[in-house]
Parts: structure tokens; sequence; C-alpha cells
């Protein structure tokens, strides 16, 4: 038995549960969006021709922060989150957490519970209320044409950070620009569905810069 408290803020839902197996008191960030029963969850995003697919914005899949403030990933809210997200027509997983976010393996747990899941996995990772370096923005760059041909055959993409706010929103953000919205337009969209989205100057500047 698992007790739950929830705690909600405008930016994400704190969840402290404690073990009777090992009276570890725990804690976990989501995205707003969440149900005691499916604890990982995501907003979604309908594109502008809602014909075409959606995109999942989430905080990274699985991760906990122990009583001693250490991150840790939970094995079966991981793979539990990339099932569901299967379930829901999702293919790829995206994610701009950088290592120094996660913990240790962090990245290489989440790719194994992608692959089993039947999912894509791609790290394209961005410092926390950054934007992407050159070199990232590159690799961003040449996913595009793939990720609109996923989102025209109607699949789902995932994406996340550590939270599913700042470099979700502005690499979503960034992705509509490329189905013909302007910046402010792009941004706005994301905000209707995630309000505190994007969550500095320096990210809003970025979205439809088309860098490098």
């Amino acid at each position: 038995m698992i007790d739950l408290l929830k705690h909600h803020t405008a930016f994400s839902v704190l969840i402290l549960y404690q073990s009777v197996f090992d009276r570890e008191i725990s804690m976990a960030f989501f995205s707003y969006e969440i149900d005691i029963e499916q604890p990982t969850r995501w907003t979604l995003v309908d594109m502008p021709d809602k014909k075409k697919g959606r995109l999942a914005l989430m905080g990274f899949p699985g991760l906990l922060i122990g009583g001693d403030s250490h991150s840790f990933i939970d094995p079966d809210w991981l793979s539990r989150t990339f099932n569901k997200l299967y379930e829901n027509n999702c293919r790829r997983f995206y994610t701009f957490a950088h290592p120094d976010d996660l913990p240790e393996n962090a990245y290489e747990q989440a790719q194994q519970a992608a692959m089993a899941a039947g999912i894509h996995f791609q790290s394209l990772p961005i410092h926390d209320f950054g934007i992407p370096s050159l070199s990232i923005a590159s690799e961003w760059q040449v996913s595009v044409p793939e990720l609109l041909s996923a989102l025209n055959r109607g699949e789902s993409i995932a994406l996340s950070c550590l939270s599913g706010i700042g470099r979700t929103g502005m690499m979503a953000a960034d992705l509509l620009t490329y189905m013909g919205m302007n910046s402010t337009e792009a941004i706005q969209w994301i905000r209707q569905s995630k309000p505190e989205a994007i969550e500095s100057t320096d990210q809003e500047n970025w979205v439809g810069s088309k860098t490098p």
C-alpha cells in the first residue's frame, strides 16, 4: 500500500509517497496532468491540422527523487510509461534533458525501455533554461523531416526534458514553425495546452530561428 500526498503548483505536480516496505519518503515531478493510477502522464498538443498526429510533452520518464535528495529511475514506472506511449500511437521519443539533470545511466535505462516498447529513442541534450548548441540544433534540423512525416501519418511524438516545460516547450514550438507558423503563433499554440511552457526569453527567441 502506498500513501500519496498531492501538492499542485502552477508548474508541476509534486508527489510524495511512503513505502510501507522500506519507509523511505520519495518525491516525483511530473506534468500537471496526473493520475494516481497512471503516475507518469503527459500533455497532448494537437497539430494545427487536427487530422495529423499529436505531440506528447512530458518530464523525464520514471524519474524520482529520494528522501536523500538523490534522483533515481524507477524501472517499473519507466517501463509503464513507454508501454503507455506505444499504446497511444507514439513511435518516437526525444529527450532534451542534459546528463547533468539525471542520475547515472538514466539515458541507457530509458533507451532500453523505449526499445523494449518498440519506440525510437533520441537524446539531444540542452542545459536547463538554455537553448540548443549549434551541434544539437543541427541534429534537430536533420530530425525534423522525419518528425513531420510521422505527424502526417497520424503518429504521436513524445518530447521530454526534466519537467517537460522549458526545453520541451521550446522544441515543440520550434517544430510547429516548420509547419507554417511563425514563432509567436507557435509559442501561443503550445501554451494553449501547457501555459507554463518555455521558461526564458532566450528560449522564446530561439523558436523559429532555424539555427544553425
